[in-house]
């Protein structure tokens, strides 16, 4: 059995990385699935020597691998961890670039809404309307960032990622949301360049990141079996001590 899965695991992982089945529903992938494993795993009686009924028990087999691996497929647990691993040091590689501390994305948003006469400087309303203007783009970007990681997106030019900007902004300060914040329509075209000069440096680092924290989300902890340490006997495996055990959650 196990020689069976490890070979149906190996072509499933070469039909997904193929992404062939990303677009089919629950009842495509299960018949995607149970086809492509009748016809690439090798001969049954290579792998279940000394067993004479194939006939009868082969399409029951290729159903339950074409469940097993329909369900892995939909709930996007393929070697998590491997991939969770891969995405971290992928992010940490993007992230190395930047002092955080130092970019003042806010710092510049501020000077455009002065310069703009949108807001005034040192004062309180000024402050609210640019908190107001950072959040709204904020929220809209790592929506449509996390989605598009989800989709495992790319932005592989700067004209790319200044064009995906640009669709950000025009979802996030639409005219009926540039009225809400109280900033007239004549000011779009000035700060969808502001966002489009500063956004696209943080296209791809901010892709890595959610990669990660969509896979860190989908791990699991496996605890092995635990007993009860017993006084008068030490030789307890994995050995519970109350008082002093941390059960982890």
């Amino acid at each position: 059995a196990k020689k069976l899965l490890e070979a149906a695991q190996a072509i499933f992982l070469q039909w997904h990385a193929a992404e062939i089945g990303h677009s089919f529903n629950e009842t495509e992938l299960h018949k995607a699935l149970k086809s492509l494993l009748h016809e690439a795993i090798p001969d049954l009686k290579a792998i279940y020597s000394g067993v004479n009924n194939y006939d009868d028990i082969s399409d029951g087999l290729f159903t339950l691998l074409a469940d097993y691996f329909t369900r892995i497929d939909l709930s996007d647990r393929w070697l998590l961890y491997e991939r969770f691993k891969a995405a971290w040091e992928t992010w940490l590689e993007a992230n190395k670039g930047f002092r955080w501390d130092n970019e003042n994305v806010m710092k510049k948003i501020g000077q455009k809404l002065i310069k703009l006469n949108i807001s005034q400087p040192d004062s309180q309303a000024g402050a609210v309307r640019l908190c107001q203007v950072t959040a709204q783009f904020a929220s809209v970007f790592s929506k449509e960032m996390y989605s598009n990681a989800l989709q495992d997106k790319a932005f592989a030019s700067a004209e790319a990622g200044e064009l995906e900007v640009r669709r950000i902004y025009k979802l996030a300060f639409t005219d009926g949301e540039l009225a809400k914040l109280g900033i007239a329509k004549k000011y779009s075209i000035d700060l969808e360049e502001l966002f489009a000069s500063i956004y696209p440096a943080y296209l791809n680092v901010t892709l890595k990141h959610w990669q990660v924290l969509d896979r860190l989300g989908k791990l699991q902890s496996v605890y092995p079996p635990a007993t009860l340490h017993d006084c008068d006997d030490s030789n307890d495996e994995n050995p519970v001590r109350l008082g002093s055990t941390m059960l982890g959650g």
